[in-house]
C-alpha cells in the first residue's frame, strides 16, 4: 500500500516555465513560421509567465496566455486563458436567451432575491494545476480550443496576403445606378 499519489515520484519534475518552453519549441518546429518566448515578471504576490507567439516574417506578436504561481513556489499554477472574444456570428456555440415566464409574482421573486442577496458558493477553477502532469493536460486542453487555434492560424498568415474573401476596391461589388448600361437604364 502506498500513501502517496502517483504524481509524487522520483521522476524529474518540470517547472511551469520548462513545460511552456517545451510547448513553444513544439509549436516552432510544427509551423517553421512562429517563434515563442516565455516572458516573466513578478508582482507582490506572484510570478507571471506569458506565452508570447511571434510571426517571424511579419513581426506580429500575441500573448496567447499567461500562467501564474506564488513567488518561489511553482505549484500550484493557474492558467489565464485568452478571452474568447470572437463576435457572436463566428462562435461555434452561442447563448440564445429564453422568454420571460408568465407566472404571477415571478418579477417579485427576482426582485426579492436581488434585494436580499444570494448566498455565497464555491466555484471550481478548471485552470488551476497542482502538478506538472495537470499543467500539461490543461495546456493540451487550452491549445485545442477553437479560438486559440484561430489565433495561431491568423498569426501565421503572411502580412501581404489577401484573405480568400477579400474584395478588391477597384472591382465594383454592385452596379452603380449612375453608370451607363446599368440595369436601371434597360
Amino acid at each position: 500500500m502506498s500513501f502517496w499519489p502517483d504524481e509524487i515520484n522520483s521522476d524529474e519534475v518540470l517547472s511551469p516555465r520548462e513545460i511552456m518552453q517545451s510547448a513553444g519549441e513544439e509549436l516552432q518546429e510544427k509551423t517553421n513560421r512562429l517563434a515563442v518566448t516565455i516572458e516573466s515578471w513578478q508582482l507582490d504576490d506572484r510570478t507571471v509567465l506569458a506565452f508570447v507567439v511571434q510571426n517571424r516574417v511579419s513581426g506580429n506578436r500575441l500573448n496567447l496566455f499567461e500562467a501564474m504561481h506564488r513567488l518561489n513556489e511553482p505549484y500550484p499554477v493557474a492558467i489565464e486563458p485568452p478571452k474568447g472574444d470572437l463576435p457572436e456570428f463566428l462562435r461555434d456555440e452561442r447563448f440564445v436567451p429564453g422568454t420571460p415566464g408568465l407566472l404571477p409574482g415571478a418579477e417579485f421573486r427576482a426582485l426579492a432575491q436581488t434585494v436580499q442577496g444570494t448566498p455565497g458558493r464555491f466555484v471550481k477553477n478548471e485552470w488551476v494545476c497542482s502538478t506538472p502532469s495537470d499543467f500539461q493536460e490543461r495546456l493540451v486542453k487550452l491549445f485545442s480550443r477553437n479560438y486559440v487555434k484561430a489565433r495561431i492560424v491568423s498569426l501565421m498568415t503572411r502580412p501581404n496576403e489577401k484573405p480568400d474573401d477579400a474584395i478588391d476596391p477597384k472591382t465594383p461589388t454592385a452596379p452603380d445606378a449612375d453608370a451607363p448600361n446599368s440595369p436601371r437604364d434597360e
